[in-house]
């Protein structure tokens, strides 16, 4: 379990002790080897010099053939730079916060990591941020590795609001100014080169947050946040390209905030996320049985305050076929904040 730990504003803060989004973090991970029931203590594995927002997690993806775990970050995408009040125009942030693609690896189940590996060159192209995540990237059948995640020009966190044809582009979002795009490896994460992204329409407006989901005839289900819709598309080549880009209605309104989406190992697909209100609260899952055509919410998982989730199929152990291991941000009661505290369970399809 690796997440972002937001640390407090040390320079030019104004009034504000602490800037949520956009504060200095470090990465901080547990390891569980009783399936959840008990954590090791946290561990830093990335610290951040506490003066700047140059580290977004992000994402990660398991490479099965060499059992290794790749996690994935990117910098400045809420471009808060030094905390400084006020915040700089977009387009303002220095290099050093706005360029940062990075990765580190674990061979052994995240007992140790590998030194950080910048990615920049790799993936960034024309546009100045690319955030990974949130969630999880998937490993094709044919074992390339699938990362996706937000891209933009624009100096600040995703394409919300953006509704015009011009920024309607081509389908690789190679000229557009934001959106969702996806990275491929195909030698287990050592070199990384953009694939297909669904651009920010007149239509859509601004898909930003994603994760793709693998469908049981190997095609790739990106599933991204849009306000408060919910966007599918469906690449039918190894992300090579997108089509069938629509809002998912049965899972749509949800909050304006990150939702998970996974496949089971029976076939059936998970969905979580803050549903039916303006609110972040309401933490409920969604389950698919046709692979992403129609949608079904079956249970409210937590009913109070909620954000943020990560869903992960469970492929061994208690609770394995339609069952899945859920982590997510929630408080306590009505009165609490949804990100109080990180909260653990396990969620079945059936």
């Amino acid at each position: 379990m690796a997440q972002e730990a937001r640390l407090a504003c040390v320079s030019n803060c104004g009034n504000r002790s602490f800037w949520g989004d956009s504060s200095p973090k470090h990465i901080a991970f547990r390891r569980s080897n009783n399936y959840g029931w008990s954590w090791t203590p946290t561990q830093w594995l990335v610290q951040s010099d506490g003066t700047n927002d140059n580290l977004n997690l992000g994402s990660a993806v398991v490479d099965k053939r060499a059992g290794a775990v790749i996690l994935q970050w990117g910098g400045c995408v809420h471009c808060s730079c030094t905390g400084s009040v006020p915040k700089p125009a977009p387009g303002e942030c220095d290099e050093q916060s706005r360029g940062n693609v990075k990765q580190i690896r674990s061979t052994d189940s995240g007992k140790s990591w590998s030194e950080v590996r910048d990615i920049s060159s790799q993936v960034l192209q024309r546009h100045p941020i690319f955030k990974l995540g949130e969630g999880s990237g998937v490993q094709l059948p044919s074992g390339d590795l699938i990362v996706c995640g937000r891209f933009s020009n624009l100096g600040k966190q995703g394409c919300g609001g953006i509704r015009s044809p011009a920024r309607s582009v081509a389908a690789d979002g190679s000229g557009g100014n934001c959106g969702s795009g996806c990275i491929a490896s195909t030698d287990g994460g050592i070199h990384w080169t953009r694939r297909a992204g669904v651009p920010a329409t007149a239509a859509l407006g601004g898909p930003n947050e994603c994760e793709p989901s693998l469908l049981k005839n190997g095609s790739i289900l990106l599933n991204m946040r849009d306000g408060a819709a919910r966007l599918l598309a469906l690449s039918n080549d190894e992300a090579m390209s997108f089509v069938n880009v629509h809002t998912a209605l049965d899972l749509s309104p949800v909050a304006d905030c990150q939702g998970s989406m996974q496949s089971m190992s029976d076939g059936q697909l998970i969905f979580t996320a803050p549903a039916g209100s303006a609110k972040r609260r309401n933490l409920s899952m969604a389950v698919s049985t046709d692979q992403g055509s129609s949608w079904e919410y079956t249970q409210v998982v937590h009913g109070g305050p909620s954000a943020y989730s990560s869903v992960a199929p469970r492929w061994g152990g208690p609770g394995s076929g339609g069952c899945a291991a859920l982590m997510f941000e929630g408080g306590e009661d009505a009165n609490s904040s949804p990100y109080q505290h990180i909260y653990f369970t396990n969620v079945c399809a059936a």
